[in-house]
């Protein structure tokens, strides 16, 4: 225990400022020497609230910020190992993500804001306790009077930035700022879930102590898990104190004081920089090329003693033809009834086992006979040399997939049209990549061919013969900003391979040839790309689920499509191809994924999206000009932790209302009072608002009437952003009125949901109240016109004119983030 100097007045010879011992106690006084030596009460002062003899500031205060530095610094605070092992194995391209902004908010979950407040507080309480007198003479550095209390303000202001140079140190050193950022979804499922067991087992623990007494390491124990729940429950942007639990409410200077105590029976330990580095080493040894595995081969390679640890890429152990042959015959051919094609194992995620088979000099076809098989049929173009060929394919096969596949005059077939089930040549292309190795054409075999053959190579050709810089080049002035318009991405944000190869998969293949990746453009782009190894080690179940909590919802935002619906395979294979390979790698279709969930399939359509894309080009060409009120965003963002996109997003000012006001005041509504009365109602309920929130769908209306359900998703989905109003636009308008009265509440699942901030409107009417005339006025017309007639060619069209425009200012959710300026992480500093 320490001993501090007995506060007496009879001992004093000058005025000196005391506080109470107890840890968080906001009691401080003056304390001045008795008239005369003798004269006066309260000779030894207390406090009055827990009756404690005071002690003189110096003297405590240094121990309290020490209290406090153990507590925020002890090594208990580092992530728990059940919950990182949790992650590893679930989610591993989170698990750094995780790491780094759990350490960057074990100080504010662990009370860093309660003490620097009862830092500052003490300070001005310090201050007022003293005569101004007193004060003035302090601030005279000649003057040697009232030098106890010019002691004590000096040991406040240095334990002070005593703790703050620690709490910088830890925000600068232990965990990079640049890196942090909010869980996804699944993640806060599972952190979610984790908060919820950890608070049973607290409350468990609170009911052993009632009946029995525990050692003081138990009560560390039962410490540390509540303020790594307040780091956790920081980390998902919530108040790291849960007040709702009356039982596991617990004081910062609770904890302070009993870490104190902990430190002094040597049961805490401050953290370094080195136990964090040991944390990152660990979970990037774990990251290694096992990830890319299946259950079922890793299961071979464990039974036959296959060792793994130094290989470079998936199937660099398939190195004998014994080998090759064991695989084929007890992991593949169980796959099929009969003896499999080529193309049959490629669909099943096993293209790169005849990749390695090819290198061994052997093809499907002769691990079929070795395993006393028939095979599937022999291969027609054995023999055959590079002349041979290219006869063939001029004279017979070219003229017959021309029309199949509709080509230009002079255009060639690419090879991923010949190798299909439909058209059935992938014999003939694996033939003419061996006799081209043989002819000393070792890249681009395909590209040389069809060249010989007197035709032209189709767009997946189109970037060959330019260099790296060229292609980098080609990427930033062309590629990039299509796609960061067409899937909302930030500044320096690549997009996913799915995304890429889905339009320029001649331009990933072109940086390929020259011996680069993907990752290396970004690299020296200095952009952000994490999206390999998105679906690596996932079982079917794990992908299942993921399809469910983050393809499904992300998909619906785009397609709108009802919530019994499943996205159509199209549109999961533009946005997110990597899914349908790893479902293909586990013996899977995605029909499989909509049959078990139970989803009704649906047809692809491009309209919807096509639609949504010229409306916001439109509306960013027409409202973000100088002289409109207000900004227009497209495709927002609106919660960090959430994939949910509005299509357009306006800050609701004065300016704006007067402009709308105007626009109703000069159009002449040959319209019934009842409508006029309803728009009006809408106008004002807006005026109240800070944020207009605006969607287009295809979708409100279903055989002529309201579609409520798909009403009832947008309004869940949107509506709990603050002080907002949710503006419908149906681009299939097909009613006279221009604006369709909601009911009072729609269902949404098992709830009913309020309708008064949101209103479905015609384009017509949205037109109206922000003045579109002219030619602004008939690009809508025309939008909506055509999107009716599902007219795609004159879509494209208007799409290309708008996209051709220099002068449109487009906003998107990089833009919206500048102005808000909020990050859910910092919520509590």
């Amino acid at each position: 225990m320490t001993i501090y100097t007995k506060v007496s007045r009879k001992n004093l010879n000058e005025d000196r400022v005391a506080i109470c011992p107890q840890m968080g106690c906001k009691t401080i006084e003056r304390v001045k020497p008795l008239k005369l030596g003798f004269l006066g009460f309260g000779k030894c002062p207390k406090c009055k609230q827990h009756n404690l003899p005071l002690v003189y500031v110096e003297e405590r205060i240094g121990e309290v910020v020490s209290a406090a530095l153990i507590c925020l610094f002890d090594k208990s605070g580092l992530p728990p190992k059940n919950l990182l092992k949790i992650i590893e194995k679930r989610y591993p391209n989170e698990l750094n993500t995780f790491i780094n902004s759990w350490i960057y908010c074990i100080t504010i979950g662990r009370g860093a804001k309660v003490i620097s407040n009862y830092m500052d507080s003490l300070s001005k309480a310090y201050l007022k306790t003293i005569t101004k007198k007193q004060l003035r003479d302090i601030r005279n550095q000649k003057s040697t009077v009232h030098q106890a209390i010019n002691n004590g303000i000096k040991e406040i202001t240095m334990q002070f930035e005593r703790l703050l140079k620690h709490l910088r140190k830890h925000s600068e050193v232990f965990s990079n700022t640049k890196k942090i950022g909010s869980p996804s979804i699944r993640l806060r499922h599972l952190l979610t879930s984790w908060l919820e067991k950890s608070y049973s087992e607290e409350k468990s623990l609170l009911k052993n102590e009632e009946k029995k007494e525990i050692s003081l390491l138990e009560i560390k124990e039962y410490y540390d898990n509540i303020l790594n729940t307040g780091t956790c429950r920081c980390l998902l942007g919530l108040d790291p104190i849960q007040k709702s639990d009356k039982e596991c409410l617990l004081s910062a200077f609770d904890r302070f004081s009993a870490y104190f105590e902990f430190c002094e029976e040597n049961l805490t330990q401050k953290f370094t920089k080195a136990d964090v580095d040991t944390l990152y080493r660990k979970s990037n040894t774990n990251m290694t090329i096992i990830n890319n595995f299946t259950e079922e081969e890793l299961k071979f390679i464990e039974k036959n003693h296959i060792n793994i640890s130094n290989l470079n890429t998936r199937w660099a152990w398939v190195n004998s033809k014994e080998i090759a042959l064991k695989f084929y015959k007890e992991v593949i051919l169980l796959k099929f009834e009969d003896s499999p094609k080529s193309h049959d194992i490629d669909e099943i995620g096993f293209r790169g086992f005849r990749a390695a088979i090819s290198k061994l000099g052997i093809g499907v076809n002769d691990l079929t006979k070795a395993a006393g098989l028939e095979p599937h049929f022999e291969e027609k173009y054995t023999g055959m040399n590079y002349n041979d060929l290219l006869n063939l394919f001029k004279n017979k096969i070219y003229l017959e997939v021309k029309i199949k596949l509709n080509l230009k005059k002079g255009e060639a077939p690419r090879t991923r049209d010949l190798e299909s089930k439909e058209i059935g040549y992938r014999g003939f292309v694996d033939n003419v990549r061996k006799a081209s190795k043989k002819e000393g054409i070792l890249r681009n075999a395909w590209g040389e061919f069809v060249k010989e053959a007197g035709l032209i190579p189709k767009k997946e050709l189109y970037y060959q013969g330019m260099d790296f810089p060229e292609l980098i080049d080609i990427y930033v002035k062309e590629i990039h900003p299509r796609l960061k318009m067409k899937y909302n991405l930030k500044d320096k944000q690549a997009p996913l391979k799915e995304q890429l190869i889905s339009e320029y998969s001649g331009f990933r293949n072109a940086i390929r040839r020259l011996g680069y990746n993907l990752s290396d453009l970004y690299l020296i782009l200095g952009f952000e790309h994490k999206f390999w190894k998105i679906y690596n080690n996932k079982s079917y179940r794990e992908l299942i689920k993921f399809f469910k909590d983050i393809i499904r919802p992300s998909l619906q935002d785009i397609y709108d499509f009802s919530e019994n619906e499943a996205p159509a395979y199209e549109e999961v294979e533009i946005n997110y191809r990597g899914f349908i390979e790893a479902l293909k790698r586990h013996g899977k279709k995605f029909s499989d994924v909509i049959k078990e969930l139970g989803y009704i399939p649906r047809n692809f359509s491009n309209l919807g999206v096509l639609t949504h894309s010229i409306m916001n080009l439109l509306l960013s060409y027409y409202i973000n000009k100088e002289e409109f009120p207000s900004t227009y965003y497209s495709e927002v963002e609106l919660f960090s932790s959430s994939n949910h996109r509005i299509d357009g997003f306006q800050f609701i000012t004065k300016s704006l209302i007067s402009l709308i006001n105007l626009n109703i005041q000069k159009y002449q509504f040959s319209r019934s009072k009842e409508e006029i009365e309803n728009i009006k109602s809408v106008i004002r309920k807006i005026e109240g608002k800070q944020h207009l929130l605006i969607d287009f769908s295809n979708g409100f209306f279903k055989r002529g009437k309201t579609n409520s359900e798909l009403v009832a998703s947008k309004i869940k989905k949107y509506l709990d952003y603050p002080s907002s109003f949710l503006v419908l636009i149906g681009t299939n308008w097909n009613i006279s009125k221009l604006i369709k009265r909601l009911p009072n509440s729609v269902k949404y699942k098992n709830q009913f949901l309020n309708t008064s901030d949101s209103a479905l409107i015609s384009p017509k009417l949205f037109g109206i109240l922000f003045g579109m005339k002219g030619t602004y006025y008939e690009l809508l017309n025309d939008i909506i016109l055509n999107n009716k007639q599902e007219n795609i060619k004159n879509l494209n069209r208007i799409y290309k004119k708008l996209m051709g425009i220099n002068k449109i200012n487009y906003y998107s959710t990089d833009d919206f983030n500048k102005v808000k300026g909020k990050n859910t992480l910092i919520k509590w500093l």
